[in-house]
């Protein structure tokens, strides 16, 4: 059986010590494992800077002409209660303080050794004594959507986020459709510039068929060059009450000349692949070349695409793809919360943020033996269960109430709980090493993103669509 794409004719505040800034939080409230405060919270005057606002809509023009939100602090540095002037060897230390740190690959002071280092795994929510953490406000969309995920183009300085409306009562079905209940399906992306700077510029752009292949987008991440997938929570990309579950990950180009760019005639968006056997994805993440790893929330299970070759901007050529499924049952979909992965190239390991059960997973594809061969919609070179995958409870439950954001970064994993509004901070043995109470509603935390020249962590938010910096500074 084959089918078709089908296309369609406020507040913020900290909950524990901190104020809101002009666009920026300081929450100062990292914790260790222990409970005790991480971070101090300083005092703050004279900010009146402001986050960017996105005036584009969705047809892509940048409207956007602010200024991101200062990292504001009172200029005073903290100490980390060294009194002496001896490192634990004898000798004599180089650093009491942070701000005595002056190599930027070392800006951490270790008050035991006296020296200055790398900051520890689970730094970028808090370095502990002596440094204010603050959120300031990268982007702000003009009106509000929800904010799903974010990942940095890997060769220009873009942060990229998925954007989705807010799920109305309105119908999309064949015979019976509003105009309202069909738009809100289609998703759209900001594209931030200069995220990390201080002066960060956004716009919004959506697909011409964003209603079937960005359909209530959940996941998006960047693989090789502009190469870029995203995946979305729906059953199907067609009418509603389609009766086919024909949906899946998609693959887009980040080329300004391809993407939300009309194809021409009979082509089909501007999409470069689509595979179609993830009803429900709530996250993905690249591997390597067109390998992306999704989350079937449908029958609750890992999966690994292979695009193989881009059919190029608008056509349908899915016959070289490939699908492997992994332990099916074993996780479980929290309606409208993102489920993310983070993957480890270095050990082949994919980590999970199984939210219905609670926990953070490690699943070793390597041990997988192949099983039964899958249907599929469409023709493919394989589709099929594996079986046997060794799989790991990294955060049991009872530690993070709603995981739902993943990264994985110098040897921590940080893990967003929307319940609690916390983002926590585990070693890869699932330990503590810190926690920042961000002080947003509930409901609010969703993906998050490092920018690999900084280290800082970036995060947005399913209740607006804003996207904030987790700024550390001393």
């Amino acid at each position: 059986m084959s089918l078709r794409h089908h296309p369609l004719v406020r507040g913020l505040s900290a909950s524990l010590s901190g104020a809101i800034l002009s666009g920026s939080v300081v929450v100062g409230c990292a914790s260790s494992s222990g409970g005790t405060s991480m971070s101090d919270v300083q005092s703050t005057t004279g900010s009146d800077s402001s986050s960017p606002k996105d005036d584009s809509g969705t047809d892509g023009s940048d409207g956007s002409d602010g200024v991101d939100a200062a990292d504001v602090s009172d200029g005073t540095d903290g100490t980390d209660g060294v009194d002496g002037t001896e490192g634990a060897d004898g000798t004599a230390a180089e650093c009491a303080n942070h701000a005595e740190c002056d190599d930027a690959a070392k800006p951490f002071c270790d008050s035991d050794a006296g020296k200055c280092v790398a900051p520890p795994p689970g730094s970028a929510i808090g370095w502990g004594a002596g440094t204010t953490v603050t959120m300031p406000v990268v982007y702000e969309p003009s009106r509000a959507y929800q904010g799903t995920s974010l990942d940095f183009h890997p060769e220009r300085d873009e942060l990229w986020v998925a954007l989705r409306e807010f799920p109305t009562d309105e119908p999309c079905e064949q015979f019976q459709a509003t105009q309202a209940g069909c738009q809100e399906l289609e998703g759209s992306v900001a594209v931030i510039t200069g995220a990390a700077t201080e002066t960060p510029k956004g716009k919004i752009m959506k697909d011409i068929n964003a209603w079937h292949f960005m359909r209530r987008p959940t996941g998006l991440s960047f693989g090789e060059g502009d190469l870029f997938a995203t995946c979305g929570e729906a059953r199907t990309g067609n009418y509603e009450d389609d009766t086919a579950d024909f949906m899946g990950p998609t693959l887009w180009s980040a080329d300004p000349e391809i993407f939300a760019q009309d194809p021409g005639a009979g082509l089909n968006g501007s999409h470069m692949d689509m595979l179609h056997l993830t009803p429900f994805c709530m996250g993905i993440e690249h591997e390597v070349n067109n390998v992306y790893w999704t989350f079937n929330g449908q029958v609750g299970a890992i999966e690994r695409y292979d695009f193989a070759e881009d059919h190029g901007p608008g056509h349908e050529d899915h016959s070289d793809g490939t699908l492997q499924r992994f332990i099916v049952g074993q996780v479980k979909r929290v309606e409208d919360v993102p489920s993310h992965l983070a993957y480890d190239a270095a050990t082949g390991f994919v980590y999970i943020a199984d939210t219905g059960n609670a926990r953070v997973l490690r699943l070793d594809p390597s041990t997988a033996k192949p099983a039964q061969k899958l249907p599929a919609y469409e023709a493919m070179v394989d589709s099929r269960e594996y079986d046997g995958a060794d799989l790991v409870e990294i955060v049991p439950p009872g530690r993070v109430a709603v995981p739902s954001g993943l990264v994985l970064h110098g040897g921590a994993l940080y893990v967003s709980d929307p319940s609690t509004s916390r983002i926590y901070a585990f070693d890869l043995q699932g330990k503590l090493l810190n926690e920042l109470d961000t002080g947003l509603e509930p409901g609010a935390l969703s993906g998050m993103t490092i920018h690999a020249a900084s280290g800082a962590l970036f995060f947005t938010e399913m209740t607006e669509g804003r996207v904030f910096r987790v700024a550390v500074t001393r």
